[in-house]
């Protein structure tokens, strides 16, 4: 079944993933504005982003850094999807496709910039 609509980055045929995933974007940031923020179990299972920064693409705040446990990228380095909410004194943030826990920023003292 194929939808009427483009999304740039989402491949041919995968309309009804990115449908499943719009959905439980919106779940989740409901939950969040309704204070129910992600719970230690969904955070330990969230990949980890380290040496994190921040990263514009033209059209949505991205951040690029180290990440483990992503279970379909890395260990090494990557850009994340699209950003809708982060909080940084709980160490997390919620990009397009999935819940990350926050590592370390990037320092000046860092000499690692994923590619």
């Amino acid at each position: 079944m194929s939808l009427p609509y483009f999304v740039p980055g989402i491949a041919d045929r995968e309309s009804l993933r990115d449908l499943a995933r719009l959905e439980a974007l919106a779940a989740d940031l409901r939950a969040y504005a309704e204070g129910r923020l992600p719970t230690e179990a969904e955070l330990a299972a969230a990949p980890l982003l380290s040496h994190w920064y921040p990263t514009p693409d033209g059209s949505a705040a991205r951040l690029a850094g180290l990440v483990e446990g992503h279970p379909h990228v890395g260990p090494g380095g990557c850009i994340t999807s699209r950003i809708h909410a982060v909080d940084r004194s709980y160490g997390w943030m919620r990009s397009y496709s999935r819940l990350w826990r926050l590592g370390p920023p990037v320092s000046l003292n860092d000499n690692v910039r994923p590619n």
